[in-house]
């Protein structure tokens, strides 16, 4: 039943993802060392997440239904983060908060609402999403999940581009990286049966502070025989007021909790 539920909230699905993409074909692990590459992931590994506002555009194409819409995204540090969706006139679809140990959504369309853990077991099952939200926040900036210095080569190719991975023991993560300009191209993540789970491509970056954000994800969605644009229009930095970034549920909503 709940599934069911969350299958019906492409904001829900969206939120804790924007990523995915098509299929790359990431075989190959030959294994070296990514240190000795000579890449360095300098620019990634520098970059200023003090208290930085992303403002944009999310626009849907899945069977029987196509909408855009606005959000904000207020991210302190890599600790915690708040989010807002908007409609049509300003009108407030749906609100998160999230820091490395809790999550909440309220639908506010629909008035219902999940919180729980935000490790990766936790976001999963509510979202059949794999990622903690330490993860998510690594890709949305344009980081890699892992430490650098635990993913191993698996090619370098002939354009400047090269192919880093990081196994797991239930998981393989693949990285497509520009090593002209530091930056990760294509994220994408197999299971142990060799199948795609997620897919993510990065089509376009912008500069803000001296550092290269993403401006422009693609996610692909098979199931839904659709896909997601993600667009960063405008990032700025912010001040903190002394108010808190989680919010209070009403009382009324019906409140689905993933904390066992």
């Amino acid at each position: 039943m709940f599934y069911l539920k969350m299958r019906k909230s492409l904001i829900f699905s969206i939120i804790f993802a924007i990523v995915g993409f098509f299929p790359f074909g990431f075989l190959t692990l030959n294994g070296t060392n990514a240190q000795t590459s000579g890449f360095e992931f300098k620019s990634l590994l520098e970059k200023n997440f003090q208290n930085i506002e992303f403002r944009g555009k999310i626009y849907v194409s899945v069977t029987g239904l196509n909408f855009s819409a606005q959000f904000s995204a207020f991210l302190v540090s890599k600790d915690s983060v708040k989010m807002s969706f908007y409609g049509p006139m300003g009108v407030i679809l749906a609100r998160v908060f999230a820091n490395n140990t809790y999550f909440q959504y309220y639908d506010v369309f629909n008035n219902w609402a999940v919180v729980g853990l935000a490790d990766r077991e936790h976001i999963f099952e509510a979202s059949r999403i794999p990622l903690s939200f330490a993860d998510i926040i690594n890709l949305f900036v344009g980081l890699p999940i892992q430490p650098f210095d635990s993913l191993k080569i698996s090619n370098e190719y002939s354009n400047g581009k090269i192919l880093f991975f990081h196994r797991d023991t239930s998981f393989v993560d693949f990285y497509l990286v520009s090593d002209e300009k530091q930056q990760i191209l294509q994220f994408q993540r197999k299971d142990t049966t060799d199948k795609v789970v997620m897919n993510l491509l990065y089509l376009e970056y912008q500069e803000f502070s001296n550092t290269f954000f993403p401006k422009k994800y693609k996610l692909e969605l098979p199931e839904r025989s659709g896909y997601v644009i993600v667009e960063i229009e405008k990032i700025n930095s912010f001040e903190l007021d002394g108010q808190p970034f989680s919010f209070k549920i009403p009382k009324n909503v019906e409140l689905i909790e993933f904390f066992e």
